[in-house]
């Protein structure tokens, strides 16, 4: 298998992947190399009874939920407010209490869920038109689909959202 083919035949899909976990451009970008690297590096072990881009996807899946724990450690970090930065304490959320913190988490967690249930063509069609606001015509030459398609992945997906 050469690494190169690989590389050039399966980077959207394992993009789209890393897109929807991460819901950053930047963040995937990084998962994607890392996916590439790490499936570089154990070439020589790779099972062919999988197909080649379930083995990506099931490394990036990995590198996705590694840079989410590691975001939600970071989230949990304390910051001490001054002057300097002050202008954190106008965040529009309300944790004014516990229940409301467990609640925005839950709607958070359960709206995440949906989104990763929807199939990959709907969840990198909504990532790409809300996320990366991109226009459908953008989005169609992106994903080589048609615009119409286009179109009714991206509401499709909303559907599903709300």
């Amino acid at each position: 298998m050469d690494f190169n083919q690989l590389y050039t035949a399966h980077y959207r899909n394992v993009l789209g992947t890393a897109r929807s976990f991460l819901r950053n451009h930047g963040d995937a970008e990084d998962a994607t190399q890392d996916t590439f690297l790490e499936a570089y590096e154990s070439m020589d072990t790779y099972n062919k009874s999988y197909a080649v881009s379930t083995w990506l996807n099931r490394i990036c899946a990995n590198k996705c939920r590694d840079k989410l724990r590691r975001r939600k450690l970071e989230a949990k970090s304390f910051v001490i407010v001054n002057e300097g930065n002050d202008h954190l304490l106008d965040s529009q959320e309300d944790y004014s209490s516990p229940d409301k913190v467990i609640e925005a988490e839950e709607e958070g967690s359960a709206l995440f869920n949906k989104f990763l249930s929807m199939p990959n063509n709907i969840r990198e069609a909504l990532t790409l038109r809300l996320i990366d606001q991109k226009s459908y015509k953008d989005i169609a030459e992106e994903m080589s689909t048609p615009l119409g398609t286009v179109k009714t992945w991206v509401r499709r997906g909303r559907s599903q959202l709300s």
